[in-house]
């Protein structure tokens, strides 16, 4: 009786995040557009800087959470994992939302160089192994690298300073929902998982991971909806690299850690980099390609039920 009422609960918990989720994904797209036209910010820049590193708070806060609580492996294979998720499910999802993306000649030269970079991130971890001091600095220095290829263009502050600052206010406040119905969709799925005997160490690299993706997941295909591939294709490209370089060297900081145990994942995201490198570089993403990419990622949740 008693695990019957707390399913009801998780489901509820699950469902409310849910819709909480989409909702609130829906205004933070309003809300974010009318602040780049305020500022005159292009939307890739804005979603790689500002969206990606707001929708990457779960990672940030797992990895602190988990570090302080002596389990720091469990953060890694998150953040790791979470960057698997970005480039096939939900880059998978929003090219297929947008039946194909055709991208302009200054959205193709951020992505082709943020997946470069993703790949040299990946062999610096490929080859180290581990978070030490050293790799920290490096991961942070490639992220510089990043931040100074999207922040070439100038922008001037709208003077309507009354409208800029409660369109920032909405904005921040869409986002802060957008994390609290991720954290209650992945508290419902966790539990739920638990109850049903599913293992933790498959809820972790299936459901954490694909739960603590759902903001960018819900933030792309509201943009998408909304006609801005760009300001979506900046948030997937942008979260993946500030999950592997800045919230890894948070993680790094405040633990000691191997990734020996990962090194199939980092293997995967230096494929799909490459991948992803030749897709674009035909100047677009076709629906065929969304739908392969997906296919990888149902691959590798079958991956972890089998292994």
């Amino acid at each position: 009786m008693l695990k019957r009422i707390y399913m009801i609960e998780y489901i509820f918990s699950l469902l409310l995040g849910f819709l909480g989720l989409w909702i609130s994904a829906d205004k933070t797209v309003d809300n974010a557009e009318k602040l780049i036209k305020a500022l005159g910010i292009p939307s890739f820049i804005f979603g790689a800087v500002f969206i990606s590193v707001s929708t990457g708070l779960p990672e940030i806060a797992t990895a602190i959470i988990s570090a302080y609580e002596g389990v720091p492996g469990l953060s890694a294979g998150d953040i790791i994992g979470s960057s698997f998720v970005n480039l096939t499910l939900v880059l998978g999802a929003a090219v297929l939302t947008a039946k194909g993306i055709s991208l302009n000649n200054k959205d193709l030269d951020l992505v082709k160089a943020s997946s470069r970079l993703t790949l040299l991130v990946v062999l610096v971890l490929l080859w180290f192994q581990n978070l030490s001091l050293g790799v920290i600095i490096i991961l942070l220095g490639i992220y510089g690298i990043f931040l100074y290829q999207v922040e070439h263009e100038t922008f001037e502050i709208n003077e309507s300073g009354e409208v800029a600052g409660k369109t920032v206010l909405l904005t921040f406040l869409g986002v802060l929902t957008l994390l609290i119905s991720a954290r209650l969709m992945v508290h419902g799925a966790t539990n739920i998982a638990s109850i049903l005997d599913i293992p933790v160490e498959l809820i972790g690299a299936t459901v954490v991971a694909v739960g603590t993706g759902l903001p960018e997941l819900a933030f792309e295909t509201a943009a998408i909806k909304k006609g801005d591939t760009s300001l979506a294709l900046g948030d997937i490209f942008g979260s993946t690299l500030v999950n592997i370089t800045l919230t890894l060297s948070i993680l790094g900081l405040i633990s000691t850690l191997s990734l020996t145990a990962l090194l199939p994942v980092l293997s995967a995201i230096f494929l799909l980099s490459i991948l992803i490198l030749v897709f674009a570089s035909k100047k677009s993403f076709s629906r065929v390609q969304g739908v392969f990419l997906l296919i990888i990622f149902l691959f590798y949740v079958i991956l972890q039920f089998i292994i």
